[in-house]
């Protein structure tokens, strides 16, 4: 048993000082009072702010990468990663190469990163139209491997296979009824491009199909003006927009909108926070092509882009503290389906982030184990 003691808590809306107390796996309270019982291990948090561990909905597990050939592909997600960005649970997916990276190996990453201590789930499918499967069926996948939470698919990018809208309309169906029979609520996530049609296809089907467009999530919609534009069309039409905090014109395009800037022009606009989450593209590749197609150059989005999205949005005062925890928390938690993800209470996983009052990491425990604690404490 576990008790970090003193910590001011958000979960992700505040609660104030708090003890919380940990067996196993689970958190089992959280109390003003310290019980009269043993524990194993006493954290001192006096000074700290407890949150959720951040819940990462798009990371290349795998590796990303590939289009400038081999000597191009991204490294696996290390533990170390992970741990250091703050982020303890991650959705795993494939990227443009689905020849030399495949589902099995997707798979095995998330199960070894489970090993490992942390929590990792996947997206079956991958650029390619038809899906990739690791059963030979989209419903299957889902429904008999406990670790696939929803599909991924490409849409209006040059690597694409171009879709048409019955095919994507039919993926969907798959994915809401597979999920029903999980009695969970999943996702199409879908990697958008610069091609021209952006989400054309995709605001048409939830402006026709209002069953299927809660499961519609899109995301790199920072990477333009004109997707953004898009993006916020989708979400009046019902689906739900995913920022890349790893994008940026630095990395991208001149256009580019960095994710905390975008995040701001969502919530000047009043719409809904719900329909909103952050992700990283932690180890992918952001390519800028010449003419002739061939790569110009490429960097690799770091996972820790999560974290200091987060920071910039409450340092530049765009959001408060709790709305923007929630974008990196409870929200992607809920878009893979992870009931026990994402917050602070009982019988939650107890997977939590501990930060100094600068917002800087200072301790990390994952399922109910400290991984991570910065050498120094200073309750302030």
């Amino acid at each position: 048993m576990i008790c970090i003691e003193g910590a001011t808590v958000y979960a992700p809306h505040p609660l104030g000082k708090k003890n919380i107390y940990i067996a196993g796996e689970k958190i089992i309270g959280l109390s003003d009072q310290r019980p009269e019982t043993f524990f194993d291990q006493v954290i001192p948090a006096e000074g700290l702010m407890a949150i959720p561990g951040l819940v990462d909905l798009h990371v290349h597990i795998t590796g990303g990468g590939g289009e400038a050939g081999m000597m191009s592909r991204s490294p696996e997600l290390s533990l170390e990663t992970m741990i250091q960005a703050g982020v303890t649970t991650v959705g795993g997916l494939l990227g443009t190469d689905t020849v030399t990276r495949s589902l099995e190996n997707l798979l095995g990453k998330a199960r070894a990163l489970r090993e490992e201590g942390v929590s990792a789930v996947i997206y079956t499918g991958g650029y390619d139209y038809p899906s990739p499967t690791l059963t030979g069926n989209i419903r299957r996948d889902i429904f008999l491997i406990q670790e696939v939470h929803g599909v991924k698919l490409s849409l209006a990018d040059h690597r694409s296979s171009y879709p048409q809208a019955i095919e994507i309309e039919r993926l969907l169906s798959d994915v809401r009824v597979a999920g029903m029979l999980r009695n969970k609520v999943l996702q199409l996530h879908l990697h958008i491009g610069d091609e021209e049609e952006k989400l054309s296809a995709l605001i048409d089907i939830a402006t026709r199909r209002p069953q299927l467009s809660t499961h519609i999530t899109a995301t790199h919609l920072n990477r333009s003006e004109a997707v953004f534009e898009d993006g916020l069309a989708l979400v009046r039409a019902g689906g739900n927009m995913d920022i890349s905090t790893g994008l940026s014109s630095d990395n991208l395009h001149a256009d580019t909108l960095s994710a905390d800037e975008a995040v701001k022009r969502y919530v000047d606009l009043g719409l809904p926070l719900d329909q909103l989450t952050l992700s990283s593209d932690g180890n992918g590749s952001a390519a800028e092509y010449n003419a002739d197609g061939t790569v110009a150059a490429f960097k690799i989005s770091r996972l820790d882009s999560l974290l200091k999205t987060f920071q910039a949005l409450v340092n530049k005062g765009y959001l408060s503290f709790s709305d923007a925890l929630a974008l990196v928390t409870a929200q992607p938690a809920k878009r893979l389906g992870l009931a026990y993800k994402g917050k602070l209470a009982d019988n939650m996983d107890a997977d939590i982030v501990l930060l100094r009052k600068d917002l800087s990491l200072y301790g990390v425990i994952a399922r109910g184990k400290l991984l991570y604690q910065a050498d120094t404490y200073d309750a302030g």
